[in-house]
């Protein structure tokens, strides 16, 4: 027939039964490989050295925030109340604080219970199919009412 069986059939493979049996073998080869423990064999460091690193397209943030610092931005503000609301202001203009954020910048470690009497939130984001739950948010403005309130009643006057 004039056929190229090199150019067909780069394998020369004359059983497709021979090709899967092949394949198998391989596999269990590989598993049987794979099963050794860690403590058997000692990692060569030095491999590890020569592997790039995987360049993150997000910025890398530290692991440990320190208490004092944003949550979001990471800048150190100490005093909790107007210091920590002006930042907020500045840095991150038009955005609304979650709980959490806003124990941040009024420096509450409460209940969340408690928080949410004391000062309500401004508007809650309900979570699809689930009712009377949802995230609650708190306008800037809300947070330093409440701490110039504060500040007035620590100050006595």
């Amino acid at each position: 027939m004039g056929v190229d069986i090199t150019a067909i059939c780069p394998r020369q493979l004359s059983n497709k039964q021979e090709y899967v049996l092949e394949q198998a073998i391989r596999s269990a080869q590989w598993d049987e490989d794979w099963s050794y423990g860690d403590e058997d064999e000692e990692l060569d460091e030095d491999v590890w050295d020569d592997v790039p690193a995987k360049k993150n397209q997000f910025q890398q943030l530290p692991v440990h925030r320190e208490v004092e610092c944003c949550p979001l931005c990471y800048t150190k503000v100490d005093t909790p109340g107007i210091p920590r609301i002006d930042h907020w202001g500045q840095a991150h203009p038009g955005q609304d604080l979650t709980i959490s954020l806003a124990s941040w910048v009024l420096n509450r470690s409460t209940t969340k219970e408690q928080f949410c009497t004391d000062i309500p939130p401004d508007y809650r984001v309900p979570i699809e199919g689930s009712e009377g739950k949802g995230t609650r948010y708190w306008r800037l403005e809300t947070l330093e009412t409440r701490a110039r309130e504060r500040a007035v009643g620590e100050d006595g006057v």
